[in-house]
């Protein structure tokens, strides 16, 4: 019975070395098939391989593109209608409401006229009797006897009454001064009111200013000179455009700013809001020789590496530059180099040479 147990052994143990023989012959073979399809790379004999680099071309520029810089829309001081007599206020005047858009000389209020009525009266009369005194004075006197220049002094005093009187009596109506528009009612029908008093908060309808603060290193960059150029503004939404005028550069700079001032005329008709952000268009300055390439170009020390006809690089450092929509413009005295790496990496190294990668057509991309 033990040999029997002992012979069984001896054949598992034999059938099983001789499969695994047959599995590593298997797994040999597999591994030798695995390695015959692996493509073994070709061998240069001209030399190393190169990078592969994407390239554009360097395209001339005739015309630089404008800069669109961020302004506000000043908000214009409050003026206060004040009135000049002092009175009971009698009647108002539809126009003497709140968001109302009024025209110079508007009326709004009227101050009780009739004590300035009866004012004006005095001085008429002052001024008739003035003037019998002097006619009686020539009759009887020297013309340049004392009491002739004396009656003469009187009518003209007698004038200048007469005169302020009439000035007094037109005050009792008290108007816009300008074309603007009521934004706070401060007296109301019935009230006593003083010279200097207030009765109304207006703002006037005038030209919008613009500010616009512009960095100095672009502030140099800008066509000039800028004064009394003719600009065109733009709502946030490009929806609303105004032509403007350059009427003010500051000369000092603030936390390395300098400041344009810019009005756009009341004639428009939609102006901006008091207190509304604007776009500006300013002029860039042409330089001689303009040329652009796309941003991807630019590394971050404002460089980029140029192409020569072999294929070979050449580091070439921006001192002038501007970025615009994806571009960069930039001068350049001399073209001799017509192409430029797209995505410079950190690899690049003057004189070296690139397998260039030409840049796909729409065709090749669909």
């Amino acid at each position: 019975m033990k040999r029997v147990f002992s012979s069984l052994r001896v054949r598992q143990a034999i059938a099983t070395t001789v499969a695994l023989f047959f599995l590593l012959v298997v797994l040999d073979e597999l591994e030798k098939a695995e390695q015959a399809n692996i493509k073994r790379p070709t061998t240069n004999n001209a030399g190393p391989s190169l990078h592969v680099a994407s390239v554009v071309n360097i395209e001339p520029v005739t015309q630089l593109p404008s800069l669109m810089r961020l302004g506000y829309v000043e908000p214009l001081k409050m003026t206060e209608i004040t009135s000049d007599v002092s009175g009971r206020i009698i009647s108002v005047t539809d126009a003497f409401r709140k968001g109302q858009l009024l025209d110079k000389s508007s009326a709004l209020l009227h101050v009780d006229p009739l004590p300035y009525r009866v004012a004006l009266a005095n001085a008429q009369s002052q001024w008739a009797q003035a003037k019998t005194e002097l006619k009686n004075a020539q009759t009887q006197y020297d013309a340049k006897s004392l009491v002739v220049k004396s009656a003469q002094s009187q009518l003209k005093l007698a004038e200048l009454q007469v005169e302020q009187a009439k000035v007094d009596l037109n005050r009792t109506v008290i108007a816009l001064p300008f074309d603007g528009e009521l934004v706070q009612i401060k007296a109301n029908l019935g009230e006593y009111v003083g010279p200097g008093s207030s009765v109304a908060s207006a703002l006037p309808k005038a030209k919008r200013e613009i500010r616009v603060p512009i960095n100095i290193e672009e502030f140099d960059e800008l066509d000039t000179p800028l004064l009394n150029k003719q600009l065109t503004v733009y709502s946030l939404n490009k929806l609303k455009t105004w032509q403007g005028k350059v009427t003010g550069v500051s000369h000092f700079s603030e936390n390395q700013q300098r400041t344009l001032y810019v009005s756009i005329d009341s004639e428009h008709s939609s102006l901006p809001m008091f207190g509304e952000n604007v776009y500006v268009q300013l002029p860039h300055k042409n330089w001689q020789n303009t040329y652009s390439v796309p941003e991807s170009a630019l590394t971050e020390k404002y460089e980029i590496w140029l192409l020569d006809e072999h294929n070979k690089t050449y580091r070439h450092k921006l001192n002038e530059f501007t970025m615009n929509n994806g571009m960069v413009y930039f001068p350049m005295p001399n073209p001799q180099f017509k192409r430029v790496v797209e995505f410079p990496r950190g690899y690049l190294s003057q004189g070296m040479e690139l397998a260039v990668k030409s840049p796909m057509t729409t065709k090749e991309a669909l």
